[in-house]
């Protein structure tokens, strides 16, 4: 299930939030929000490609290991999607051949679960958001909406 901060953020920045683990997404859709941020978590793959088929987020930010579709996947189905959406990937078990899917796959960052309580990680979110600002103008914003089958999970 989905859940959605219920007022903007002070940046109107919308960010989707995907881990399976509810823990985590609790703690660090917070964290997020904390940064002015507004937040919508959820802890499904497909339910992520539904959120992102009917809202305009501007940032993806998805673990790798989950049950089902894992975040290399979801994040290669995003890409079909919407090109330009930025998606971080992050895990509790980072590993070089990870890193290297995920970057292939073009994931806009690759973070560790621990890196989020970071200061770094807030950096890196704010330059993967303000390239997103800057790529649209480079491709000559290109990008289009494709609906598409959506799953049900």
């Amino acid at each position: 299930m989905a859940k959605s901060a219920e007022k903007k953020g002070t940046r109107g920045i919308q960010i989707l939030l995907v881990d399976n683990e509810r823990d985590f997404v609790e703690v660090y859709a917070d964290i997020l929000r904390a940064w002015g941020y507004t937040v919508t978590t959820t802890t499904s793959a497909a339910q992520a490609i539904q959120l992102v088929g009917g809202a305009d987020f501007d940032l993806v930010i998805t673990d790798i290991w989950m049950p089902g579709m894992n975040g290399i996947d979801l994040l290669k189905t995003l890409k079909q999607m919407r090109s330009t959406l930025p998606v971080i990937v992050i895990t509790g078990y980072s590993s070089v051949q990870t890193a290297i899917q995920a970057m292939k796959a073009e994931a806009a960052d690759y973070l560790t679960k621990s890196q989020f309580l970071e200061s770094k990680a807030r950096e890196r979110i704010e330059r993967t958001l303000m390239n997103r600002e800057i790529e649209p103008k480079r491709k000559g914003k290109t990008d289009q909406h494709r609906g598409g089958a959506r799953e049900q999970g």
